[in-house]
């Protein structure tokens, strides 16, 4: 793991300031899930963050939407459409147990949102790590 503290605001600048709903070329429309996972994915890989996208299936059963890292701490994150009444029961489960198992957990369907939740969620970590 790097030691350099994870700068929040450097981290907004390399996103730049998107819309809430802004559109990647090529993609559906913006309230589709498909369309959240696909910003969030792209704003990982300008943190230079590693992450992989899972494709629902019956071996994924309740798997979350993305896998990956960013300065050495996992998290998993439930992207869902806008509107949506949010994880299944199943997906709840599954991610408490991630999160118990000490990654970063977390859903939602806004990028920009699920984006800064995540990156408070690094920096918290961190600073716990740095404390212990």
């Amino acid at each position: 793991m790097r030691d350099e503290p994870l700068d929040l605001n450097k981290a907004r600048a390399a996103l730049g300031n998107q819309s809430r709903r802004a559109r990647v070329p090529g993609n559906p429309a913006p309230n589709e899930q498909s369309s959240v996972t696909d910003a969030v994915m792209a704003n990982i890989r300008k943190l230079n963050g590693k992450a992989i996208k899972l494709h629902g299936g019956p071996m994924q059963n309740n798997e979350p939407d993305i896998i990956g890292t960013i300065l050495g701490i996992t998290f998993v994150i439930e992207t869902k459409r806008s509107g949506s009444d949010g994880p299944t029961l199943g997906q709840q489960t599954n991610l408490r147990r991630w999160q118990a198992a000490g990654a970063v957990a977390l859903w939602g369907d806004d990028p920009n949102d699920i984006m800064r939740r995540l990156l408070m969620a690094i920096q918290d970590v961190r600073k716990d790590m740095r404390n212990t």
